[in-house]
């Protein structure tokens, strides 16, 4: 898991820089997501479903970050409200 781990890099960075799109920026970060808790469980002397916990996983990277939800808020405030008061 360290291994694949470490090949998933960086996946909020490969995908500002416009290297991988949305679906693979989810898959990247679900799997780094599911590696780094299973990694977490193994060290505890846990057996983690990876198959359920990577589901997991994917659901939660594709949900909006804070962020995003913040960013689309202001811009819906902006374009109802106007910018220019």
């Amino acid at each position: 898991l360290r291994d694949l781990l470490s090949q998933i890099g960086d996946p909020d960075a490969a995908h500002d820089a416009g290297v991988i799109d949305d679906d693979e920026y989810v898959e990247r970060k679900a799997r780094k997501l599911a590696y780094t808790s299973a990694l977490a469980a193994y060290a505890n002397g846990e057996v983690p479903d990876l198959p359920a916990l990577l589901e997991q996983m994917r659901e939660q990277a594709s949900q909006p970050t804070q962020t995003e939800t913040n960013t689309a808020n202001i811009d819906y405030l902006l374009m109802t409200v106007g910018g220019d008061q």
